[in-house]
């Protein structure tokens, strides 16, 4: 798995659980902080994660994430309704 895969797959992996992270509060080695920030940079530039600024060192689960959250759950809920019938 490359860098970018496990900063991809810990990044969704951290918002499905918790909903929030700072770059820190991310399971990886010092070394891939450059690495982390092109990728975070690139979800948020494509919607996966958000922001309230530029500056701020919080990142949530952006409209991208949301939407497929969203679809699962309702999966999920639809699927408890057929097996209790």
């Amino acid at each position: 798995m490359t860098i970018r895969d496990e900063v991809w797959n810990e990044v969704i992996t951290t918002l499905a659980t918790e909903g929030e992270f700072r770059i820190k509060d991310l399971d990886l080695d010092e070394e891939q902080k450059y690495t982390v920030r092109r990728c975070l940079q690139e979800m948020e530039d494509q919607g996966w994660v958000t922001r309230s600024s530029k500056q701020s060192p919080i990142y949530r689960t952006g409209w991208k994430m949301k939407l497929i959250m969203n679809q699962a759950s309702d999966e999920e809920d639809a699927e408890t309704e057929l097996t209790e019938e």
